[in-house]
């Protein structure tokens, strides 16, 4: 197992696994992206050297459920060990993460910081949705407004068109790419008091 896969696997919380789908997407960052050492944990990204536009800018680590009390404003483990931290969206501290809804289904969700982003929602439906999604190349994949609209540089020139994470996305799995954000993922935001999403509906049961 690469060691990306192992710190992921370590953190799991009990009747979780990690889909194929991004043990898939981990051995190839092992083998073709980029693996680091950030503040003691691995860090993967989906860069490449061989990339002519940017890629989605998602770090990969194995965060776990350490501190999420803070996020939830609870410490019960009923609500704790149903998510596990894997990835971060964003510079301003959003993350992704294993949720297991209420039929103890492993979903892929967004968990806004609350201090910048605030989308609290699925991210597809399935994981191939998930890594559908990130192909598409926003930059900071926690800002939902901008998921109406394809992925934009900074500069705003369109990115994510032509990288090595596409390119193996579309031969590994023989899917394609959507143009948007909004055909994989309907963001919800955390003022939002009746929402349809379930991971966003679970948040409003346990808030503390």
């Amino acid at each position: 197992m690469n060691p990306l896969l192992r710190e992921l696997s370590d953190v799991l919380c009990p009747g979780m696994r990690i889909p194929d789908e991004i043990r898939r997407l981990y051995d190839w960052i092992h083998a073709n992206g980029a693996v680091n050492d950030s503040w003691g944990l691995l860090t993967g990204t989906l860069d490449a050297e061989s990339d002519v536009s940017p890629a989605c800018g998602i770090e990969f680590r194995a965060e776990g459920c350490v501190d999420l009390e803070h996020w939830f404003g609870t410490a019960d483990p009923a609500v704790i060990r149903r998510v596990c931290v894997f990835a971060a969206t964003g510079g301003d501290g959003s993350r992704a993460a294993f949720w297991l809804d209420d039929e103890g289904r492993q979903r892929i969700v967004h968990m806004g910081s609350g201090s910048g982003s605030t989308t609290v929602c699925l991210l597809g439906e399935t994981p191939l949705d998930f890594l559908r999604l990130l192909a598409v190349g926003y930059q900071e994949l926690c800002w939902s407004g901008a998921w109406s609209a394809p992925a934009l540089d900074y500069d705003d020139e369109p990115v994510g068109t032509d990288t090595a994470y596409r390119r193996w996305l579309e031969a590994e799995f023989g899917v394609t790419v959507p143009q948007t954000g909004l055909e994989v993922a309907t963001p919800v935001e955390m003022a939002d008091t009746d929402p349809r999403d379930p991971f966003a509906r679970w948040l409003l049961t346990v808030e503390g």
